[in-house]
Formats: structure tokens, sequence, C-alpha cells
């Protein structure tokens, strides 16, 4: 059989070199400076492109340096199972020809004899010689100073045939006196004819030395150049053709084996290692992906054949494992035998603790033992053979990963610094690969050893095979992890040299801040499926994910100052961080097992002692004589080391033997574990190893720095939902500040402590009891007291709120409302105490104040349900209100509860399906006869006079003895000028003023009666006037005999004029008739009382006779009311003229109709709901004002009855649930039978408030009026009739005597522009129809003819003018400047008019009814006059 092959010669591809010339050791040092061989591609039938980064090649010098036969000594069979093989890829013959005449005598047939020997494998039709398939390759080595040297690479005219032989070649041919080279007769003799052939010729020339890097040669460098190019292109076709071939047929034969799996013969382990052979082969060319799923698949079958075994316990796939190893097993019987031998004596030299050990005591060695033999002889045990698989594995994935052994820091950078750089992703997935076969490895182990010592027949030793099975189980996983630590031990990747500083330096808003989480920034607890997810062999080896990157490390970690996470880090390096980390803890928790032995526990349970401890009461400790205590710690010396036997390496010996360097191990492992997993973002295994850290810090007293981890770990494990562990890390946490002196720390962590301890509900979730719990809060609540500042803590962690209020209650005796509130203390009896409480409400439709803060002194009744409150407030407002906070003092602690919207939801657990979304706001109004006030309607508004808002103060019940007002606006580009208002009424007010300040503008009130009311009236400005309505708020704080209040709400009023009006003005000589139209300004008809219009001292105003008042006034139909306007006379030339002032009194319907129907309301109204009276008429009013339209409004104009809405139509479901479910009830029953009850109200017979406009009236008298009339001449009557056509003659009178003549114009002449005109197909007129005439007190004539165009009533003509002012210019020849005048023209014949007939006395027409030509014709006809 071949000899078991080394790890070197696995690793490379063999290529064989036959030196019959003895070159191979000039020739090698030439072509291993060419290697390894890079960017090779093979494309398989079956399988996708593959890209060689890299390829190793291993140049062996052959043993045989002539033919090889069957019959020569060097001739080895070859093994029946491919798997076996170790075979040549290529196989180089160096071969040496100094001239063309040697070549032809005996170079020549020697190389045709190698040729012939090596060249079999691929001639061969059998296809199982494809397991060893190679290629042949002869390069020409030509030496300095030879006549070869002196020939060129190749000749120009080479034979002409590659197929022809060159026996027959003279050295001069017929074609010239050249000959051809070595190389060039080579590459005939030797290489195919076929198109497609390999050429399997190169060359290569040494120099004189070789050191040398140029030989001495005749060609230039870049020919020696293409020649090493063209061997090496020749090597990499040369080395994946056999491959190729090779990998087929290993893949036909697996196949075919595979598929005789269940017939009887198959073996698995003749299968394992054939299929190992085709792994071997792509780990040969660095196909490591395709060699490691190699090996996985083989280590599923080969567990599917060890759970076969253990279930039937028969042969079905011929391999049946030994039950154990025998080397393991005598390793067990010697320490058996040894038992007793002075072990108790051994002396551990003292060391320091290390991650590493020395490659000679690595567990895992594919090579340790002839694993392949054993294999084929089926007589390696389960143990065994997962070793070997693994220890396959494990060598590619470091082959992968590229990671050498560097002995110190300097080699690892000089590594680095050669670009050779190590591939963190892979060497992550061997860690987690390790993890996961430590466990399985242990397993496996313990069952070999168990079943090895099985066997043995002294039973004085049987007892202690339990013990001893543990020891090599432990000592093993210690041995492989620490051989995992050290083969992947990066020495660039620094990390950070104090995990304390590097927590404080990334962590730093994860901590306890005054008693409080960071949940809004707090480290997020990961779980490992959120961890990156481990990538698959095909992305594992892929040289895309490991792209070299600036940093080696996580940005050199050792950089405490500044130990952030990079912005650039490798790939993989928090993988590669995480995974050594679990492997450490492996190493750990193997140390800890056998800690546990001797009573030395370090783990999770350590912290609930800790914490144990602090109620130890030690008053009650016995002594213990420390003679007795030695005595005994000798006598268990034998026992102690009879439990430890077997334990490797010696550094486990040592730390097992004392407990001083037993807990220095300890913590240097959770040290190390701890600062790997930081960088490497595994943040529940980073907090669970920092936590038992934190616990050893304590123990040894280091208080300073276990309150820094406590202060990192507590948050974690709250958002965790780790309620007993968070609890424990809190008191320990707590006694760390207390033995600190930081007070206030302490006082806040022992908020949290029992906030915690009070919020997880049952006793089983804390770890302190009640007793404890009382002392913990009577200490806080002193040390509260003795702060300057007030703890803060959450309310509903000390408190449940057992009833919230739904609805308020108002006073009997005084403005204002309470709610109350129900609390039950989480600690029972504890907190029950009489401490003030306050309540924020906060609104939500953005009322008239934002917030309003409730209060009460002390529980009104405390019980075991609770602490029952009654919360006062003395504002009185109107809006809809949400809880916003609870705050209850205790001391110097403030227990404070905020919400939002969706909080209160929560805490009132509503479900919305069911109750009305408003059910869960607080709905506060006014008492019934609570103060009032509110912007009414302006009773008198003077159009020429600044507008003014009116504000009506009610007192109610109140006794107000003094009171401060504040208008302020709520419309933007509102300005109320409140120092200016004045009181319109004045009733049982002592005094009232008016203040303005810089800051303020107030109205101030003193001795203020009861059931008082009080108008005031505040001048007011727009900047915008399209504003129609305008909101105020009105803010009172008034004083009672009750105490101090406060009134605030937001009131509005209208800026829109109700009324319109309109007018036209006539003028003639002495009077000037004026027409005023009156409507409304809306769709809401008006009630005029009256309209008037007051003489003045320059006119005189006489109504028109026959109106009656009041009149009804709707849109559609508007009051018309005419005034004769006279001039008094008393006016002076140049002064203006006083307008007058039309008075308009007036009601709106909408009003009037609403008052009624509150006046109504009002009366009926239950007395049990007296309370609520203000919210039902604000409602009712608001209600039946969005339902009107303008017909509504008419109808009830008309019958002056209002018909009233249904319960559902006045929308009152939507209000009475604010009231709550007692009020409620009662409401609807009486407002249901009201409705039922009133379905029409009459309006009285006037309205209760008339309302005045008045509307200035300026008289703009004209500068010129005209009179102007049109006479018809020739004694035609205008009575009389004309002829349509005849003739009718007329002058036009005009004259400027007018009693509206302006004075101002008597120094300028006036000329007029006159035209009468008529449509042409009413009156054609003639004459002077148009002409100008200056003015003067004398009447001017104009001649006109008429002629009428049509039959009927024709009025006459109209007439135009137009006046001008003449006015010099300052130069006689320039013409006079004309000014434009306004003129008004009194045409007295406006309205006269004319009857036309036809000019026509008789006519005779025919008719004819029949015939073709049936019709009418006019026969004859007489005019009526012929004159014309």
């Amino acid at each position: 059989m071949e000899q078991q092959p080394t790890e070197a010669s696995s690793n490379k591809v063999t290529v064989e070199c036959s030196d019959p010339y003895d070159l191979f050791s000039s020739a090698q040092p030439l072509i291993a400076q060419r290697l390894p061989l890079h960017n090779l591609n093979w494309k398989s039938a079956n399988r996708p492109l593959r890209s060689i980064n890299t390829l190793d090649i291993n140049f062996t010098k052959s043993k045989d340096q002539g033919p090889v036969t069957p019959a020569t000594p060097g001739f080895l069979r070859r093994h029946q199972i491919p798997g076996l093989r170790e075979t040549p890829y290529l196989k180089v013959l160096l071969f040496r020809c100094d001239d063309n005449e040697t070549y032809k005598a005996t170079a020549k047939k020697s190389a045709r004899e190698w040729v012939k020997a090596n060249s079999q494998n691929v001639s061969s039709n059998n296809s199982q010689e494809n397991h060893d398939a190679f290629e042949w390759l002869i390069i020409h080595v030509v030496l300095p100073d030879t006549p070869a040297a002196s020939q060129p690479r190749t000749t120009k005219h080479s034979s002409s045939g590659a197929s022809d032989s060159t026996d027959n070649v003279p050295g001069k041919t017929k074609w010239g006196r050249g000959s051809s080279t070595i190389l060039d007769r080579l590459k005939t003799d030797f290489n195919s004819s076929s198109k497609n052939a390999v050429d399997r010729v190169a060359q290569i020339r040494l120099p004189k030395d070789v050191g040398t890097p140029r030989p001495s040669s005749a060609l230039s460098p870049s020919e020696i150049a293409a020649q090493w190019e063209d061997l090496v292109e020749k090597l990499k076709i040369l080395i994946l053709t056999p491959f190729d071939l090779r990998v087929t047929q290993y893949e036909e034969d697996i196949r075919e084996k595979d598929s005789q799996r269940n017939l009887p013969g198959w073996n698995f382990c003749t299968f394992f290692v054939l299929k190992e052979g085709l792994a071997r082969g792509f780990e040969n060319v660095g196909l490591f992906d395709d060699a490691l799923a190699g090996y996985d698949e083989l280590n599923v079958g080969l567990d599917l054949v060890v759970r076969e075994q253990a279930t039937s316990g028969r042969d079905e796939h011929g391999a049946t494992f030994p039950l154990f190893t025998e080397g393991i097993r005598q390793k067990a019987l010697s320490i058996i035998r040894e038992k007793g031998k002075n072990s108790a004596q051994e002396s551990l030299p003292p060391q320091a603790f290390s991650l590493e050990i020395d490659q000679e005591d690595f567990p895992l060695n594919a090579h340790r033992k002839s694993y392949r033999e054993l294999i084929l002889a089926n007589n390696i045990s389960i143990f065994d053979f997962r070793s070997y698989v693994f220890s396959r594995q494990m060598a590619l994935l470091l082959r992968a990963s590229k990671v050498s052994y560097p002995k110190s820091p300097i080699e690892g950078k000089e590594k680095a610094a050669s670009g050779d750089e190590e591939n963190f992703l892979i060497l992550a997935e061997l860690c987690h690969r390790a993890a996961d076969f430590i466990a399985l490895g242990a397993r496996t182990l313990r069952e070999d050893v168990s079943s090895g010592l099985v066997s043995i027949d002294e039973d004085p030793s049987v007892s202690t095979n339990t013990i001893l099975v543990e020891n090599i189980v432990l000592s093993w996983t210690y041995a492989v992890t620490l051989q995992l630590l050290t083969q992947t031990l990066i020495r660039t990747l620094e990390l950070p040299t104090s995990s304390l500083e590097y927590i404080e330096n990334n962590y730093n808003n994860n901590t306890l801040s005054n008693g409080r989480y960071p949940f809004t920034n707090g480290i997020r607890p990961e779980s490992r499926g959120l961890s990156p997810a481990r990538p698959n062999s095909e992305e594992l080896f892929s040289p895309d994910v490991h792209e070299p990157s600036d940093s080696i490390g996580p940005a050199r970690l050792t950089n405490t100052r500044s130990p952030t996470r990079p912005a650039k880090v490798k790939p993989g390096t928090e993988e590669f961080l995480a995974g050594r980390a679990e492997l450490i803890l492996i190493a750990r928790r193997t140390l800890q097992d056998l800690g546990l032995r001797r009573g030395w526990a370090s783990n999770w349970a350590e912290l609930g002692r800790l914490v144990q401890d602090l109620d130890v009461d030690h008053s009650q400790l016995e002594e213990v004589s420390l003679h007795s205590r030695e005595n005994r710690q000798k006598q268990n010396v034998l026992q102690v080391n009879d439990k430890f036997r077997g334990l490797e390496p010696a550094q486990l010996r040592r730390a097992i033997s004392d407990e001083k360097f037993f807990r220095e191990c300890f913590e240097y492992l959770t040290d190390q574990a701890l600062r790997h997993f930081l960088p490497g973002r595994r943040n529940k295994s980073s907090h669970r190893v920092m936590a038992e850290y934190a616990g050893m810090k304590y123990r040894q007293g280091d208080y300073a720095a276990a309150a820094t981890y406590f202060r990192y770990l507590a948050p974690f494990y709250a958002i965790s939902s780790w309620d007993m562990l968070e609890i424990t890390l809190l008191e320990l946490y707590a006694q760390c500040l207390d033995h600190l002196g930081r007070k206030e720390d302490h006082a806040q962590i022992l908020l949290k402590l029992i906030s915690k301890c009070a919020s997880s509900g049952t006793p089983q979730r804390s770890s302190i009891d009640r007793g404890q719990l009382k002392l913990y809060l009577d200490r806080l609540i002193e040390q509260a007291a003795v702060s300057g500042e007030p703890l803060i803590a959450n309310l509903e962690d000390f408190f449940a709120i057992r009833e919230l209020p739904c609805k308020i209650d108002h006073p009997l005796q005084h403005d204002g409302f309470t709610i109350p509130l129900l609390l039950r203390s989480r600690l029972g009896a504890i907190l029950h105490r009489q401490d003030p409480v306050s309540v924020t409400l906060r609104t939500v439709d953005d009322g008239p104040i934002g917030q309003i803060d409730l209060t009460a002194e002390q529980p009104k009744k405390v019980s075991s349900e609770g602490l029952f409150y009654t919360l006062s407030s003395n504002v009185t407002t109107f809006g809809r209100f949400m809880i916003a906070g609870i705050i209850l003092r205790i001391g110097q602690i403030c227990f404070t509860r905020d919400y939002g919207r969706s909080e209160m939801q929560q805490v009132l657990q509503l479900d919305e399906s069911k109750l009305d979304p408003k059910a869960q706001e607080i709905f506060v109004y006014p008492a019934g006869d609570a103060l009032d006030a509110r912007l009414i309607p302006c009773p008198t508004i003077n159009l020429s006079e600044t507008r003014t808002a009116d504000v009506e103060l009610r007192t109610g019940r109140n006794a107000v003895l003094s009171a401060t007002m504040r208008v302020r606006p709520a419309t933007a580009g509102l300005r109320l000028r409140v120092s200016e208002g004045k009181l319109l009424q004045k009733s049982d007010v002592e005094t009232v003023n008016f203040n303005h300040t810089d800051r303020d503008q107030s109205i101030t009130l003193s001795n203020f009666g009861p059931d008082s009311t009080t108008r005031f009236a505040i001048p007011y400005s727009v900047e915008h006037p399209e504003i129609m309505t305008i909101f105020v708020r009105l803010e009172i704080c008034y004083t009672t005999g009750a105490g101090d209040f406060t009134f605030v709400m937001n009131s509005s009023t209208s800026t829109v004029l109700p009324v319109t009006v309109n007018v036209q003005d006539i003028f003639q000589q002495q009077n000037l008739f004026s027409r005023f139209t009156i409507g409304p300004a809306t769709l809401v008809p008006l009630w005029l009382e009256n309209c008037s219009i007051a003489k003045s001292a320059d006119y005189i105003v006489e109504a028109a006779e026959g109106r009656h008042w009041p009149l009804d006034v709707f849109p559609r139909e508007p009051a018309s009311l005419v005034y004769n306007i006279r001039s008094a006379g008393t006016r002076q030339t140049s002064a203006k003229a006083a307008p007058l002032q039309l008075t308009i009194e007036y009601a709106c319907l909408n009003e009037w109709a609403q008052d009624a129907l509150e006046s109504t309301f009002v009366d009926e109204l239950d007395s049990r709901l007296r309370d609520i009276k203000r919210p039902l008429v604000q409602h009712l009013r608001a209600t039946f004002a969005s339902q009107w339209s303008g017909h509504d409004l008419e109808l009830i104009g008309l019958l002056k009855d209002v018909e009233v809405p249904s319960f559902e139509e006045m929308q009152w479901p939507l209000l009475l649930p604010l009231f709550g479910p007692l009020m409620v009830e009662k409401a609807e029953h009486w407002l249901r039978q009201w409705h039922q009850n009133t379905r029409t109200i009459a309006l009285p017979a006037s309205p209760p408030t008339i309302r005045r406009i008045i509307v200035p009236v300026e008289i703009l008298s004209p500068e010129v009026v005209l009179s102007a009339k049109l006479q018809v001449l020739n004694d035609i009557d205008l009575k009389n009739t004309v002829a349509v056509g005849q003739p009718i003659a007329a002058e036009l009178h005009m004259s400027i005597r007018s009693a509206w003549r302006s004075q101002d114009r008597l120094s300028h002449q006036i000329e007029f522009d006159y035209e009468v005109f008529s449509p042409p197909e009413v009156w054609l007129i003639a004459g002077r129809r148009r002409g100008s005439f200056t003015s003067n007190d004398q009447e001017v004539t104009f001649p006109v003819m008429l002629l009428p165009q049509r039959a009927g009533y024709l009025l006459l003509p109209s007439l135009d003018v137009k006046a001008y002012a003449l006015e010099k210019t300052g130069n006689d020849v320039m013409p006079l400047k004309k000014t434009d005048v306004r003129c008004e023209v009194d045409y007295k014949s406006h309205s006269q008019s004319v009857l036309v007939i036809p000019d026509l006395r008789q006519t005779t027409v025919a008719v004819d009814g029949e015939g073709p030509a049936k019709g009418s014709w006019l026969l004859s006809s007489e005019r009526r006059n012929s004159n014309y």
C-alpha cells in the first residue's frame, strides 16, 4: 500500500519532474519564482464556472529517471481504492540538448522513450485510469554558452508540416542557408497535428549564474519574458485538463457507489475514502468551497450511519464502528492504576494563564494517527471518525482564511503589510462550527470512554470511573478550545484593553440616569436570529465578500480613548470576535464545572447569593476553630486529588488546585470574553458576561467598577423583561452606591428598586420580601427629605388608578368644579399616607384655556380599597379635556404620570366599538348660576363712529368683592382698545375702572352684587375688512367670600351688518326726492320697528305719508321709503352741509326666534337639570342655528311660529354622554318628553331686543341744476292723437335758475352741450337736436321737429346735457380751458307721451278664398289728412 501522504503534499498540486540531465537544482528555483499560478478558470460540464485565485504547485523530482515499466524495481502497484492514491497531475521532462546534431543522434530518441513511457494514461481507453489522469510536458532547458543558447526562439521557415519527422532534415535546407532550432524540432516531433492539440513543448534559458536574473542568450528581455509566460500558460492548461478528467471520473464512481447503498456489500468506509478523494482533489487546486461541501456531505452520511447503528445495532452499511478508542481506553486504565501513587504531593510550578497552547499539544490533527487506514480497515471509532472529519474541515477553513501562525505581533504586521490579509468571515464560520463540534465531540467522547471502562474487571475502581470520564472529557474540551483559540489568533486584531472604558465610551446613552431607563436610546436586545446570517459555502469563499479594507481590526480598538465603532470595518470582524468569545466561554464553562466540585461557584446563581448575603445577621454567627478547619483540609487532600485525576493541561490542574488562581483564571476568561463580545456587537451575550463580571468585582470589593457595570446592565434587562434579574441587579447597584457614599444616586436607585418591586405585582416575581421593602422605603423617604431637590417617580409603578373621572361636579356654594380619584397602592398599606395629590387636565379642542390644575390636600377617605380623593379647581370654563398628568407627593418624592391620548385610552380600558369616543374626555362646563360673560350683538351701530364689541357680565349667585376682566383678541388682525371702553349698563356696581398699561389692558370692578348684569362697549378695529366674525378671550379673576376664582371663556360676534341701504336721488329746482331701499344683508329676515331722518339746520326733511310700522322685510322683498329734502337756505357760501342721519330700528328674526326658544326651554327645564343648564342651552342655540335655512326663516317671519326639531334632529346623543351615566338617564328622559310636548313655539308680539343702526346720509349738491322742457307747438294738444309720419313742431326750453346752484361757479362761465335723442324706429328728430350754449339767468329756446315712426303711446325724446366750466388760460390767443362740471337735469318732459295712430281713414281689401290665386289684396286706401 502507498505510504500515507504528508500534509504538504495534500495541500498542493504535485508536478513530477524527470531529470535525467541533472537540471532540477538549476531550473526549479527559476520556476518557483513564477509560482503560485494565478487567475485560473475551470469549467466542468455539470458545475458552474469556478475561479481559482491562486494555485500552489509542488515540484518534486522523480526517483526513477529512466523509462518506467512494470518490471522495474521502482514500480508501485496502484491501490484499488482511488481515494488513497496520490499521483502527479503533470509529468515534466527537463530536457537538455545543446545542438542539432546531438538532438538527431541521441536526445530525440531518449525523449521519445520518455514520452512513450509517460503518456500511457492519456492514450488509455480504460476510464478507471482517469482517477490518476495526468499530462506530460517537455521543457527544453538551454544552458549558457552552448550552441543552443545562440539559436533564436524559433525560425520563420519551420518545417512545412508538424507531423513530418525531422530525421531526414539536413543541416542546410533547399530553401536557404538557415536551419530549424531545437525548439522547432521538438514541437514538430512531439506535438500533435490536430488543430485543437495542446502544445506540450516549452523552453527556458538558464543564466550563467543562477543568482543573476538575465541569462546569457541571443534573445531580448521581452522574448525571455514571453518564454516564461508561455511556460506558465502551458502549466495552467496541462494541470486543469487532468484535473477535469479526475473530477469527472470521481463523480461517476460516486454516483455509481451511492446508487448501490442499499445493496449487500456496500461499505460506508470505502465510500468515504472514495468521496474524500474528490474533496482532496478540490483542495489541491484551491477550490475550498467544493471541498468543504464534500466533507459536509460525508459528515451527514456519518451521522446517518451512527444513528442507524445506535438504533438497530446491525451492520446495515458494512461498517460497524468500535464502541471505544483503544488509545483513550489505555490512557484511562493507566490513570486508574496510578491511583494513590503520591499524587497528593504533586507540585505544580506557578505559571501565567494563557489562551495558547503548543502545536504539538493540539488534540485535533488529521495526521496524528493513520486515520485513513483505520477507516479503510473498518477499525475506527466514532470519536476518531468525527475528530478526523472536523480536523479536515478545520484545515480547509484555515487554509481558505489565509491564517498563519505568527509568533509575535511584528510577524503579524509584516504579513498584513504584504497584503495577504486574513478572511474574518471564514474564521467566524470556523468558530461557529467548532462550538457545535465541541458539544457533539464531548458527548461522543463521554460515550467512548464509558464504553471502554465498562470492560474493566476490577471493581474497586469502578466507583471513580464516572469522575474520571468527566475529567477526560473536560480536558479534551479545554484542549480543543485552546487549540481553536490558538489557531484563530490574529495578533493584528487589537482588542479594547479595558472593557469598562469601552462601555463608557460606546454605551454612554444606555445607562440609568436619575433612576430612569433610556427607553428611546437604550441597547435593544438582539437574539441570535437577528445577528448577521452566516454565509453558505458558496458565499463564504467568494472573493467579492472579502474585499480588502483600510482597517485590519475594528478600527484599532486598543485606542480606548475613542473606541467607537469605525466607519469602515473589515467584513466579518464582528462575527469573528463573537465566535472567539463563544469559544472562550466554552473554556470558562469547563473551568467553572471543575470549580463547582470545590464549591468555587461563579455563575448566575452567584448574584442571588450575593443579595442573600446582604441580609445575613452576623450577630448569630458562631466561631469556628481554624485548627480544626486546617485538619479537615489536610484529610481531604487525597480525596480532592482523586477527583481531578486525569486533567490536562498543566494550567488546568493548577487552576483547580488553588482557589486564588482559579478566581484569577475565571476572571481572565470572563474579561477576554467580554472584550470580544463588546466589539462583536452581541448584546445579550455581552450583558450576560458583564453581569457575571460585575458580581466578581462586587465580591472582590471593587464597588466602583461593579457599580459601573450594574449601571449599564439594569436598563438592558428591564427592556428584556427579566424582572427578577433586574431587581437583583438594582439591589446590588444600590449597595455599591451606598458603599461609595453617593447618597443622591443611592436614593434614585432605591426609588427605581422599590418601583420595580411594586410593579412586579406578585411576590413570586420579586426577590425582596415586604419587610425588607419597607426598610428600603423608609430609608428612601429619609434620604429624600434631606436632599434639596425632589425625587421624581412614575406614579403607576407605585399606585394603580382604580377610578378615573368621567364627569365633573359643581360645588353648591361657589363656582368651580370637582372630580373624584381613587388610587390603590401596589405596596399595600406601606404607601397609604395622608399626602396631597394634583391632576392636570389638557384641552383637546383648542379651548380658551390650555390646561387646568386640580388639587386635593389629603384623601377624603382611606380604606382597604385605596385612597379616595376629591380634587377641586376654581376655574370656570367651557371645553373638552383629557387628563394630562397626575402628581402625588410623599415628602420630597413626587410620583408623576403623564398621559397622551392613546395612553389615556389604555388606562381607561375603553372599547371604542361599544362606547362613544367622547366618553374618554372630561367635559368642563359652568354651573347654571355661576358667573358668566360673553359678547353680545351691539344694540346701536353708528356707521360714522368706531365699531364696538359689547361684553355682557352676569354675576349669577356670586357676590363679587372685586374683579379684574381682561379682554384679549383671539382673531388675527383684531385690535381691542379696552382703555377707551365705556360702561353701557350699570347694575349694582360700586366702581368700574378701565385701566391701560404697557403690558395689559383691563377692567376692574368692585362690590358687584349677585344676580347683577352690566355691559361694556369696547372699541375695536380689524386689519382685514373681510373678517366676518371676531373672537375674543374673556378672562375674569374675581374674589368672593368663598375665595379667588377664575373665569375663562372664548366668545364671538358677527361683524357683518344685517341691514343694507340703497339710495336714489332726484333733483328738482327746489326739492330733492331720495328713495331709500332697506333690506336684509343676509338670508335672515328683518323686523323693522321704525325708520326716520331727522331734519338739520341745512335741510328740511319730509317723509312720505301712508307708511305703517312695523314692517317685515325679507331678502327678496325689501322696504322702500321716499323722503323730500329741501334746502333750508341758511348754509354759507363755502360751508359744507352736515350729513343727515337715517335711523333704522330693527330686530333679526333668527335672534328673535332663538331668544324665544331659549326662554321657553329654560322656563320648562327640570330642576334636576339646572346644573347642566348652560351646556344644554348652548347646544340648543348652536344646533338650532346650524339647521335653519332661508326658507325656514321666511316661514317663521310669515307665521310667527318656530317649529321645534325632534330629539334626534337636535343631536342630543352627542352631548349627553359627557355628563356621566346618571345624569344622562335623567336628561334624556326629560328632553324626549319636552320635544314630544313642544312642537311649536309662538314668537312674542315684539322682539325682546330692538337694535338700532344709524346711517349717515350726505347730500351731494350738484354744481348746476338745469331745468329743461320739450314743448310741442302747432296747436297740437298732447291729449289728442297724431298720425304716423305727421310732423310735430316743438321747442326745447332750458334754464339754470335753481336753489341748488353752487356759488363757487359764479365767477366762471359755464358752457352746456345738449342732445335730444331717441331710437330712430320711434322718432325722427330734425332742427336743433344738438347744440351748446353758455350760462346766464335767461331761459334759452331751441326749435325741434319730431316725426313719429310707429303707432302707439310714444314717450317724448330724451335729453342729455353736459356742462363745462370755462377758465381763462392767461393767453388771449389760446382757447378757454374746459373743466367738467357736475350737472343735474330736471327734465320735465321725461314722462310725457303722444298717442300716434296710423295715417289711414278707410281701406278696401279683396279676399279670395278659392282658386289657385287665393289670398287678400289691398284695393284702395284714404289718408286721414292730405295736407302733409
